[in-house]
Formats: C-alpha cells, sequence, structure tokens
C-alpha cells in the first residue's frame, strides 16, 4: 500500500480532535505562505494562483471560512519559513519531508531527532529527489468514470486512471495545475480534492522489521508540529500494524520483538 494511504487510515484511528487540529494548523500555514510568496492578497485568483489552491483545500477540508479570513488579514505581518528536508528510513526507503514553521532551526532539530529515533539517517539537500515526481492531481467522488473522461477532453491533462477505491483520478503537470483545476470548475465537475504532490516513481521493498520503523518514522513525522507533508517510497504491507504505549505512541520494533505476546 502507498505510505500516504496507510498513513491516513493510521491517523483516522488516533485522536480526531487532535487529527482535526492538525489539518487545520497546515492549511492555515499553507495559506501564510501563499500570501507571502505568491503574489501577495488579491482579488483575482490567477494573480495568486497558490493562495486560490491554499484556500480551496482548507475550505474542502472544513476549515472555517471566519478562520481562514482571520489569518488572511494577519498574514503579511507573519514571518514563516518552508524548510524540506530529505533521508532514509531503516532499510534504505526514500523520504520527504516538507514543514512550515517560525524557526528553521528548530524545525531542522524535530524532524532530526525524529529520524534518529526510528533508526533513520537525514541525507543531504535533495539526495532523494531522482527517486520522485512533482504532479498535479484531481479526485472525483461522486463522478462516473465517462463523465470525467469527458470532461477532461477540454482541460490540460497528462493522464486519467481509477485510483485504488475506484474513484477517478487524473494527473496533471505542476505548471498546469491550476488552470486545469479552473477548466473543470467551468464545466461543471469540480474535484473533491486536488493537490499538487510529490509521488514516488517506483517502490522500495523492505523486511518485515525494516517496514515497521519505516511506518513508525512516518506516523511521527506526520504528527510532528510544523510537518506540512510526508513523502516515502516504502513498499508498506497492508496488514502492517505499530504497537502503541499508553498514550498512543507507536512502540519500536525492538520492543515489539521482546514482548509478542502484547502485541
Amino acid at each position: 500500500m502507498a505510505p500516504h494511504a496507510r498513513l491516513k487510515q493510521i491517523l483516522k484511528k488516533k485522536d480526531g480532535v487532535a487529527n482535526v487540529a492538525r489539518i487545520r494548523d497546515r492549511h492555515i500555514k499553507a495559506i501564510v505562505v501563499a500570501v507571502k510568496t505568491g503574489g501577495g492578497l488579491t482579488s483575482s485568483s490567477w494573480s495568486n494562483p497558490r493562495l486560490d489552491r491554499a484556500i480551496k483545500a482548507a475550505l474542502k477540508d472544513n476549515v472555517p471560512r471566519s478562520a481562514i479570513d482571520g489569518r488572511l488579514k494577519k498574514a503579511s505581518d507573519e514571518e514563516l519559513v518552508e524548510l524540506t528536508m530529505q533521508g532514509y528510513s531503516q532499510g534504505g526507503a526514500a523520504v520527504i519531508v516538507e514543514c512550515v514553521g517560525s524557526n528553521e532551526a528548530a524545525l531542522r532539530e524535530f524532524v532530526t531527532k525524529v529520524f534518529t529515533k526510528c533508526g533513520a539517517k537525514v541525507g543531504r539537500s535533495n539526495c532523494v529527489d531522482v527517486l520522485f515526481k512533482r504532479q498535479g492531481t484531481l479526485r472525483f467522488e461522486g463522478y462516473s468514470e465517462d463523465e470525467v473522461l469527458e470532461a477532461s477532453m477540454d482541460a490540460e491533462v497528462e493522464d486519467f486512471f481509477l485510483a485504488e477505491d475506484g474513484v477517478p483520478e487524473v494527473a496533471t503537470l505542476p505548471d498546469q495545475f491550476h488552470t486545469t483545476l479552473s477548466s473543470f470548475e467551468e464545466i461543471g465537475v469540480p474535484p473533491s480534492s486536488a493537490q499538487v504532490e510529490t509521488l514516488p516513481l517506483s517502490e522500495h521493498d523492505l523486511s518485515k522489521g525494516d517496514a515497521y520503523e519505516t511506518l513508525r518514522l512516518l506516523v511521527l513525522l506526520e504528527e510532528l508540529d510544523g510537518v506540512q507533508t510526508v513523502q516515502s517510497n516504502a513498499n508498506l504491507p497492508d496488514d502492517l500494524e505499530l504497537a502503541n504505549d499508553f498514550y498512543g505512541n507507536p512502540r519500536s520494533w525492538e520492543w515489539v520483538e521482546k514482548n509478542p505476546e502484547l502485541v
């Protein structure tokens, strides 16, 4: 199973309130960064497509419009930095972590500690770039394959496919993402979700212990304050489960091996 899909399953089982708060915080930070790097606040989505995309994504995830508007008013005064860190999990799977925060040194320290805790290593900048690609992905829940395929004829689409759950999706180049998204909306077939994401070109197989520690790494990174996205090329078994302590934190593979009767 793809790591991002596995992570969604695990985080859904955890504290729902904390998960909602984490999603809201990520959207708000993405909006602030879009204001500062994408051309500021404008009345036209074409003048700042990154901001337009960030606001739409936030609304899709039920972030209140009042919270968005309130943060927009203060966005120009906020100082946030973007940080991308790359490395390898235990067993050699590639990992990319994208962060946003007010203190780059603190972000780097927190991410590095999680890597070390899970037997992973932080690499140099761009060390795993060649193992991934950037792609715009539009997902169409509630529409048939034929409806999306027909609408794709009038949009800048690179590929059309069905996701693992049978929902139609289309892929586009990152620099054509905003144009493609607007085309579907104008046609009357708006996607249920749309994002530019980093995807692995191939999967990296792992032993059982390495797969466990890799999943543990990805979960801990996802829950880290300041982390926006986590991606990996790890091939994780569908039945792989983490053993959590009383506080909901995943235990190490070493503990699992020593206490098989408690798992």
